[in-house]
């Protein structure tokens, strides 16, 4: 099946179906040690049948990781480092082993761009005149970003104010 494998440069998307019952999709892809990527299948999230199956092997055939489904979603994603320079491969397969017209489903292989998110865990915050209130932020740090950070809000009704925060490394 590698020998057949669809060659990939990234940053790249490919739509493809699995054609019929026990079909398994290869690609291949060169990386260099320490090469950082992340690997996503949507199907389900498109609304298609297959409930996709994400490995990764070496070139020698040793499966270096295997996703089924996330904490979200049947559709499984990864982050892949490269652990030496080579060639690798992405497979995808149906868990139930079926295919056919409606095995629809989307693989994105990208390198990660650094990034933050930020959440709190409050829906609504009550403040009186004159009070002072904690508001905790949570930010997490993505796809080794590591600038310094600061918490601040904008556009606040008027009488309001945020004093900014560090946020630690």
């Amino acid at each position: 099946v590698v020998d057949n494998a669809t060659e990939l440069a990234f940053p790249v998307t490919v739509n493809a179906r699995l054609e019929k019952a026990g079909d398994v999709d290869v690609f291949a892809f060169k990386a260099t040690k320490g090469e950082r990527l992340s690997i996503d299948v949507a199907s389900a999230d498109l609304s298609f049948s297959t409930d996709a199956v994400l490995r990764v092997t070496s070139e020698a055939g040793k499966v270096l990781s295997e996703v089924d489904d996330t904490k979200t979603s049947r559709d499984p994603s990864l982050s892949f480092t490269a652990p030496a320079d080579g060639r690798y491969f992405v497979s995808i397969r149906d868990r139930s082993g079926e295919g056919g017209d409606d095995y629809i489903y989307r693989l994105h292989v990208s390198v990660p761009r650094p990034d933050v998110v930020a959440r709190v865990n409050a829906s609504s915050l009550m403040l009186h005149s004159g009070q002072t209130v904690n508001l905790p932020v949570v930010v997490t740090r993505l796809a080794g970003l590591t600038n310094e950070l600061e918490v601040a809000a904008v556009g606040l009704p008027a009488g309001v104010e945020v004093t900014p925060q560090d946020v630690p490394a």
